[in-house]
C-alpha cells in the first residue's frame, strides 16, 4: 500500500506519534490503523517489538526479515541482518519513493528516452543518439561483466537491482498503485533492473560533472574567431585596434587567490617554459556541423547538475578547531534543483545475527536515486563529502579522415575505425539504427545530427573524438562500498583511490578528530599537449580541441603523490569549493607548472572564480572554535561576493557623473550621459545612497520579503534587498555593454562562456589600465570599454553610468516607480522543476501557486556560499530573469563524536514524489533537522513501520 495522508476518525488511534525532537510535526507518513484489529507480525523484524507494525511486505530473496521505519520527514531507516538484505530493501523502498525519477535517469544514461517521450519532444531522439555514442550503457555492462559473481560489489548491485525490479513488478501487477505524481507514466515503462543499470546511473553523474566537451569546443572556436577577427591587419580600424585583447577578455585566472590547499609539497617551479610554446592549435572545422550534438550534450547534463558553474561546497574542521573537541564536516552539493529532489536521504543499519559471516554496517546520508548505498554521508566513525574538483578528465581531438571516412591518421599511420551497431526505439515510429564509430586510441566520434537522425559526415572536415576517464571499467562502486565501511580517514582515502572518474575531490573527517581532502585519479598527458603561449593565447591546451594525429596523448595516470591532497592540516581545517587546488592557474597560464622531476603538472585550465573558497576560509578563520551551528551558518552565508568587490568602482563613477552634471567639463568622458534627461530623472543621488547603505549592511542579499514573498516593512532587510536588486541588474547590463559588442562580433549572442565575463570585468576594473594588453593610448584605458557599434570612444565610467540608467529603466518597468517597494525576493526566486519536460510532473511550489506565483523568494546572488546564481547572460536585458535552478541539493553538517555521530540536514524537496512533509520548508528557509542514527532516536521519531520478509 502507498503511504498517504489520512483523516483521523472515531475509533482510530495514531500509532508512533511520539515527539520528534528537533523536528516539526508532519503527517506525511502518519498512518492510522484500527487498534482493535492491529496485531504484531508472527515474526517481527530486526527491531523486534519496539514499534507497532503498520505494513508487512513479502520480498523475494531476503535471508531474514528487514525493518523499514519512516520518520516525520519520510526518511527511510532500514534495519537488516546482512548487507544484501539491506540493499534489496533499499532498492524497493527507493523505487517506491523515486521510481519514476530512477527510470528516467536510467533511460537518460542508456539512451532510451525517445522510447517513451518522443511524442512530447523529438529532441529526446537527439539526446539518445548522443548517449548511445558516449556509451555509458556499454561501459556499465563491461564493468559489471568484469566483476566476479561472488564479489561484494556484484552482490550489492544485484540485491539493490532486484529490490527495484520487485517494486516494478508489483507496479505492473497492480499490487503497488501508480502514484498520483506519476500519472502520465505508463506501468510498462518500469521494466526489471540489473546491476549494470545502477552502474550506468552512477556513471551518468560522473558524465554530467566531467564531460564538458561542448565547452572545450566553444572555447576553441572563440579563440580562433578572436584571432581571425581582432588582428592588426584587419581592414576595419576598430577591429585592428583590438588586436591583442585576448589575455584581458579570456582569463583562466580566478578572481581571488584562494586555493583549496595552502601547501602542496610535490609542486615544482612555475614559469614560462618557452621551448614548449608556440604551436598552432587544432582545426575546429569539424565542430561546425555538430550544433545539434553539442546542444544534446548540454541538455542531458543539466537535469543531473552538469551545468557550467555548478559546483559544491565541502569543508571539515579538526578536533583542534572544534568547540566540542570533535571533528566536523559540512557538505552542500550543488545540483539541479528538481522535483523530485536530486538526492534521497536514507539510513542503513546492518547488525548480523550471531554466528553470521556478514559484516556490520551503519551508514546514513544522501543516496543518488538509482544507486545503492549512500553517496554523501557518514558512518559511525567517518563522514565524507564529494565536491566537484573541476579537474580536466576529458579531451577532444580533431581527427583527419581518409576520403572514405573509414580510417584516421595517427602517428603517420592509417588506423581503421571500429563500429558498434545501435538501435534506438522511438515512440510511435520505426527504430533508428546507426553505427557508432570509434577511434581505437581516443574514443567515439561525435555524430552529426540533422532532422533527429544521424547523417553521414563530410570526411574532408574531419571529426571530433573524445577520450574520457569514464571510458571502460572503473572502480567507482567498489570505492563507494569501501567508503561506507571505512573506520578512519586513512581507510576512506584508500577507498577513494578506487575511483577514477567524475572529477571529484573528497573532504573527510573521523571520530579521532582527523580531517583530510583528497583528489581522484587524473590522466597524465604528453608535454606536447601544453604547447601554449599565454601572452598570445595561441597553441595547445587539453581544455581546447587537440590535434588527433598523435603526440598529444595520455601517457598513464598522475602518481598519487602528484595529486593535490592534505591530511592533518596545520590550520585545522580543509575546504573544497571548486577552486584551483594549489594555484596552478593564478598566473593565468595553466600550462607552465611542473613537478620536481620535470613532469608537467596540468590539472585544468579553469576552476571556479574563487569567491566561495575565499569566503568559506574567511568565515572559518573568523571563529576560533566552531560548533555545528557555526557550520550551518556558514552554509547559509549570502553576502554578495561581487558586490563587496566592485561596488566601490560604481560608486566612484556615480560621484564623477554627479560632479560632471553639476560642473560640465569636469569629466569630459561623462558629458554626454551626465547631461542627458535620463540621468536627470534617474535620481542618481538616491542610487548612491542605496549603495552606500548596502555597504554598511555588509552587502547582505536579503530578500526584503517574508518567507511567503510579501514585501517586508522598512528595515535592514528591505534596505539590503534594494541594494542587491540595483547592483545585480546593473551588473548584468554592464557586462553586456562592456563585453557584449566584442563577443557578438565573435558569434556569441549570450556573452562569454561560463563566468569568463565576470573574470574579465573584475580584471578590467581593478587593474592599472596601462599594464593591460588591451590598453589604448587614445582612450587611456582598455579598448574593451569602447562600444564597437558607435563612432564615439566610450570609457569605463560612461559604460557604468549607462548600465545603471538601463537598470533603473528595467526595474521601473518591472516593479513600478516607487523604489521603496523594490524587493530582491520578488524577482530572485527558485522553483523545483520537473527533471524532464513532457510528463507534467508537479513542481514545488506548483505552477500557479497563489502564495508563491514566482517561486520561493531566496537570498543570495552570484558566487555566494549559499549558491543561487541566476542566468547572468540573457540575450538582452529584456530577457533577464533572476530565478535560478541550480544550488544546494542538500545541506548537511556532521559532528563525529566518540559515542556516535550527530548529523543535521535538509534536502531540496521531498522524500517521495507523493509525500507532503516540511522537508522543503526546512531547505528553503535554511533550516535543518537531525538525522536520527541510534535506534532509540529512530523509534522516538518514527511515523510508520514496514516489515519485509521472504514469502
Amino acid at each position: 500500500m502507498r503511504l498517504a495522508r489520512f483523516a483521523c476518525a472515531a475509533g482510530l488511534v495514531l500509532l508512533a506519534a511520539a515527539a520528534c525532537p528537533g523536528c516539526h510535526r508532519s503527517e506525511a507518513y502518519m498512518v492510522y490503523v484500527d487498534a482493535s484489529t492491529a496485531a504484531p507480525p508472527s515474526k517481527p523484524g530486526p527491531i523486534g517489538d519496539r514499534l507497532q507494525v503498520d505494513e508487512t511486505l513479502s520480498i523475494q530473496g531476503l535471508a531474514g526479515p528487514v525493518d523499514v521505519v519512516r520518520d516525520g520527514f519520510g526518511m527511510a531507516h532500514i534495519y537488516a541482518t546482512s548487507a544484501q538484505d539491506a540493499m534489496r530493501a533499499e532498492g524497493f523502498v527507493m523505487a517506491r519513493d523515486r521510481g519514476l525519477q530512477m527510470e528516467l535517469l536510467r533511460r537518460m544514461a542508456e539512451g532510451r528516452m525517445a522510447e517513451v517521450l518522443a511524442h512530447a519532444d523529438k529532441s529526446y531522439i537527439d539526446n539518445d543518439i548522443v548517449m548511445r555514442t558516449v556509451g555509458l550503457h556499454r561501459q556499465a555492462r563491461e564493468q559489471y561483466a568484469a566483476m566476479a559473481p561472488a564479489s561484494e560489489a556484484r552482490l550489492v548491485l544485484d540485491a539493490f537491482a532486484d529490490g527495484v525490479s520487485q517494486f516494478n513488478a508489483a507496479l505492473q501487477a497492480g499490487t503497488e498503485p501508480l502514484p498520483a505524481a506519476w500519472r502520465n507514466a505508463l506501468t510498462d515503462w518500469f521494466t526489471p533492473w540489473d546491476g549494470a543499470d545502477c552502474l550506468a546511473v552512477l556513471r551518468l553523474r560522473a558524465f554530467a560533472a566531467s564531460y564538458h566537451i561542448d565547452e572545450e569546443g566553444k572555447l576553441s572556436v572563440l579563440l580562433n574567431a578572436a584571432h581571425n577577427t581582432f588582428n592588426k591587419v584587419s581592414p576595419d580600424a576598430t577591429l585592428a585596434r583590438r588586436a591583442g585583447i585576448l589575455p584581458d577578455l579570456i582569463r583562466f585566472a580566478p578572481a581571488t587567490s584562494a586555493t583549496i590547499f595552502d601547501a602542496f609539497p610535490p609542486a615544482g617551479s612555475s614559469g614560462s617554459a618557452q621551448d614548449w610554446h608556440g604551436s598552432a592549435g587544432a582545426s575546429t572545422a569539424a565542430l561546425a556541423p555538430l550544433g545539434k550534438t553539442l546542444d544534446a550534450l548540454r541538455a542531458i547534463r543539466e537535469p543531473v547538475g552538469g551545468t557550467v558553474g555548478a559546483g559544491s561546497n565541502a569543508w571539515a574542521v579538526s578536533a583542534s578547531r572544534s568547540l566540542t573537541g570533535h571533528a566536523m564536516l559540512a557538505a552542500d552539493p550543488h545540483l539541479s534543483l528538481t522535483s523530485p529532489a536530486a538526492l534521497w536521504l536514507v539510513h542503513i543499519d546492518v547488525a548480523p545475527t550471531a554466528g553470521s559471516n556478514a559484516e556490520p554496517m551503519k551508514v546514513a546520508g544522501a543516496a543518488l536515486p538509482g544507486v545503492p548505498g549512500v553517496l554523501v554521508g557518514f558512518n559511525a566513525r567517518v563522514a565524507w563529502a564529494p565536491a566537484a574538483s573541476w579537474n580536466d578528465e576529458a579531451d577532444a581531438y580533431a581527427e583527419s579522415f581518409s576520403e572514405d571516412g573509414e580510417t584516421v591518421r595517427f602517428n603517420g599511420n592509417d588506423v581503421p575505425l571500429q563500429h558498434v551497431q545501435e538501435s534506438i526505439a522511438i515512440e510511435g515510429a520505426a527504430p533508428l539504427d546507426y553505427d557508432v564509430r570509434l577511434v581505437p586510441h581516443h574514443g567515439p566520434v561525435l555524430p552529426v545530427i540533422a532532422g533527429h537522425t544521424v547523417v553521414k559526415p563530410d570526411p574532408s572536415l574531419g571529426g571530433i573524438t573524445v577520450r574520457w576517464t569514464g571510458q571502460g571499467a572503473q572502480g567507482d562502486i567498489e570505492g563507494l562500498i569501501a567508503l561506507m565501511q571505512a573506520p578512519s580517514v586513512a581507510a576512506a582515502r584508500a577507498a577513494i583511490d578506487k575511483w577514477s572518474v567524475g572529477t571529484q575531490a573528497f573532504v573527510l573527517a573521523d571520530s579521532d578528530g582527523e580531517i583530510a581532502s583528497v583528489s581522484q585519479a587524473m590522466p597524465a598527458r604528453d608535454r606536447r599537449s601544453f604547447l601554449w603561449n599565454a601572452k598570445q593565447m595561441t597553441g595547445q591546451l587539453p581544455c581546447l580541441v587537440l590535434p588527433g594525429q598523435g603526440g598529444v596523448e595520455w601517457t598513464g595516470k598522475l602518481s598519487a603523490s602528484s595529486l593535490p591532497s592534505m591530511t592533518k592540516p596545520h590550520r585545522g581545517w580543509v575546504a573544497a569549493a571548486n577552486a584551483d587546488p594549489v594555484g596552478l592557474t593564478l598566473d593565468g597560464d595553466p600550462s607552465n607548472d611542473v613537478l620536481p622531476d620535470g613532469t608537467p603538472l596540468y590539472l585544468s585550465c579553469t576552476y571556479d572564480i574563487g569567491f566561495r573558497q575565499a569566503r568559506i576560509a574567511e568565515r572559518i578563520e573568523g571563529i576560533a572554535a566552531l560548533d555545528a551551528e557555526d557550520m550551518l551558518a556558514i552554509q547559509s552565508d549570502a553576502r554578495s561576493a561581487l558586490g563587496a568587490r566592485i561596488t566601490r568602482h560604481l560608486r566612484a563613477a556615480i560621484d564623477r557623473a554627479l560632479a560632471e552634471a553639476q560642473t560640465p567639463g569636469t569629466y569630459p568622458g561623462l558629458t554626454k550621459v551626465a547631461s542627458s534627461s535620463r540621468f536627470a530623472a534617474a535620481g542618481m543621488e538616491s542610487v548612491a545612497a542605496v549603495l552606500d547603505d548596502w555597504k554598511v549592511l555588509e552587502f547582505s542579499t536579503a530578500t526584503g520579503t517574508n518567507s511567503y514573498g510579501v514585501p517586508a516593512e522598512p528595515g535592514e532587510g528591505a534596505r539590503a534587498s534594494r541594494g542587491t536588486l540595483l547592483f545585480n541588474t546593473w551588473l548584468v547590463r554592464l557586462t553586456q555593454l562592456a563585453l557584449g559588442d566584442e563577443t557578438l562580433k565573435l558569434g556569441l549572442d549570450r556573452g562569454l562562456p561560463g563566468d569568463l565575463g565576470f573574470r574579465a570585468l573584475v580584471h578590467l576594473l581593478e587593474s592599472d589600465p596601462t599594464t593591460l594588453p588591451s590598453y589604448d593610448a587614445e582612450a587611456r584605458d582598455s579598448i574593451l570599454w569602447d562600444d564597437l557599434g558607435t563612432e564615439e570612444l566610450e570609457g569605463r565610467d560612461e559604460r557604468m553610468i549607462t548600465a545603471m540608467l538601463d537598470a533603473i529603466d528595467w526595474l521601473t518597468a518591472k516593479m513600478g516607480d516607487n523604489r521603496d517597494d523594490w524587493r530582491w525576493g520578488i524577482l530572485h526566486t527558485v522553483r523545483l522543476e520537473p527533471i524532464v519536460d513532457g510528463l507534467e510532473i508537479g513542481s514545488i511550489p506548483p505552477a500557479g501557486d497563489k502564495t508563491f506565483p514566482r517561486g520561493y523568494p531566496r537570498h543570495g546572488d552570484l558566487f555566494g556560499i549559499d549558491a543561487s546564481s541566476y542566468n547572468w547572460a540573457p540575450a538582452s536585458l529584456q530577457d533577464l530573469s533572476f530565478t535560478y535552478r541550480n544550488g544546494p541539493a542538500m545541506r548537511m553538517v556532521v559532528r563525529l563524536e566518540a559515542g556516535g555521530p550527530r548529523a543535521f540536514a535538509s534536502i531540496a524537496g521531498e522524500a517521495s514524489m507523493d509525500a507532503t512533509t516540511e522537508e522543503v520548508e526546512y531547505w528553503r528557509n535554511n533550516g535543518s533537522h537531525e538525522i536520527w542514527f541510534t535506534l532509540d532516536e529512530v523509534v522516538a521519531g518514527a511515523k510508520y513501520r514496514t516489515v519485509m520478509r521472504k514469502p
